[in-house]
C-alpha cells in the first residue's frame, strides 16, 4: 500500500493505482519493505507523467533524500524537464529522515541498499515508468553501480554516477588513523573474529565508524564497511556494467580525489547502448556539487539523457 501526503490532491491518483497526474509536481512517497516503511521524494517535471520516465536517485553515506546535493539535483533536473525520485535508504530504520543519528546502534551494510533499490524500481514500474535511469552520488554511486552489475535489471537502461566512491584498504586505514587516532586493523580483526564465531550482531562498543566519531556498531556492519572488498571500488566494477553509463567527476573532489585518474583509465566499449562509458568532469566542483556546480552536473545529465 503506497502512502502519500494529502497536500497535493493530484497524488491521490497514485493510491488508486492510476498513472501519475501531469499536474502532480512533488510529494513524499512511501513503500513497504520487510516490515519497514521506506520514504522518497518524487519530483515530476511540469507537463510530465510517469510514462515520460523517472530517474531514481541514491544518496551517499548516512545521508538522505533531502540533503543539499540531492535536493538541488532534483530541482535542477526538474528545470531541465527531467523527473526524478530520490530515495532515503532505511539503514535499518522505519521511515528514516535526515542524516543517520550517530547515537543509534548501526547494523547496516553497504549492499543492503540493493534490495531497497529493487523495491523502489518495482514501485516506479507500478506507476507506469517504462524505463529507469539509476543515479547515485558518492557511496550511492557505488551502490547503484553494483546494483547494475549484480541484478541485471532490464528496467534499468542507464546509469549516472556522481563522484562515485572508490576504495583502497591501505588509504582507508591511513584515513581512519588520522581521523580517529586509532589503528583500523585491530578493530577489524576483532570484528572479523566475532563474525567468524557467529556473533556478527555483537556490538563493538564505542568506536569511530564512517562519519561518526563515537558510534555503537555491530561487528557485521563494521566488517562490511571496512574490510577489503573489490565491489567497494567503483572504477574496478564499471567495465562489468551492461548499460550505458555516465560518470561525472568533481574536478576538485576532496573525498574521492583518486576518481579522476581511475576514470580516465576506464575502457570505452564501442557498442551503443550496451555498456559504453562516458566520463565528464565538472571543473572546480567539490565532492558535493554545490551551487552552480550542481547545475553543471544537471546539464551533463540532461544532455547525456537526450543524447
Amino acid at each position: 500500500m503506497i502512502a502519500l501526503r494529502p497536500a497535493l490532491l493530484a497524488f491521490l491518483l497514485v493510491v488508486s493505482g492510476l498513472p501519475l497526474s501531469v499536474s502532480a509536481g512533488a510529494a513524499e512517497v512511501s513503500t513497504p519493505f520487510h516490515g519497514l516503511t521506506l520514504l522518497g521524494n518524487l519530483e515530476l517535471a511540469d507537463g510530465k507523467t510517469a510514462k515520460d520516465g523517472v530517474a531514481l536517485i541514491v544518496h551517499g553515506t548516512l545521508a538522505h533524500a533531502r540533503m543539499e546535493t540531492i535536493a538541488s539535483l532534483q530541482a535542477n533536473l526538474k528545470e531541465r524537464h527531467l523527473s526524478s525520485l530520490a530515495i532515503t535508504l532505511s539503514l535499518g530504520e522505519d521511515r528514516r529522515t535526515g542524516f543517520f543519528d550517530c547515537g543509534k546502534l548501526q547494523t547496516h551494510r553497504p549492499y543492503d541498499a540493493l534490495d531497497e533499490i529493487a523495491a523502489w524500481i518495482g514501485w516506479l514500474k507500478g506507476q507506469g515508468v517504462p524505463a529507469i535511469t539509476l543515479i547515485g552520488h558518492s557511496q550511492g554511486g557505488n551502490q547503484a553501480a553494483v546494483y547494475a552489475v549484480e541484478r541485471h535489471d532490464p528496467d534499468v537502461t542507464g546509469l549516472v554516477l556522481l563522484a562515485p566512491a572508490t576504495f583502497d584498504f591501505g588509504k582507508t586505514a591511513q584515513a581512519y588513523q588520522a581521523r580517529y587516532g586509532a589503528p583500523l586493523q585491530p578493530l577489524l580483526d576483532k570484528a572479523e573474529a566475532l563474525v567468524r564465531a557467529g556473533r556478527g550482531a555483537a556490538p563493538l562498543g564505542r568506536v569511530g565508524f564512517l562519519n561518526c566519531p563515537d558510534a555503537a556498531v555491530t561487528a557485521d556492519s563494521f566488517v562490511a564497511w571496512y574490510a577489503a572488498e573489490p565491489r567497494r571500488d567503483t572504477p574496478r566494477i564499471l567495465p562489468r556494467v551492461a548499460v550505458r553509463t555516465l560518470v561525472i567527476v568533481a574536478g576538485a573532489d576532496e573525498v574521492v580525489p583518486d576518481l579522476a585518474a581511475e576514470a580516465k583509465a576506464l575502457p570505452r566499449p564501442a557498442s551503443a547502448g550496451q555498456g559504453e562509458i562516458t566520463v565528464r568532469t565538472v571543473e572546480g566542483s567539490g565532492h558535493f556539487f554545490r551551487d552552480l556546480y550542481n547545475e553543471d552536473a544537471a546539464d551533463l545529465i540532461a544532455a547525456w539523457t537526450k543524447g
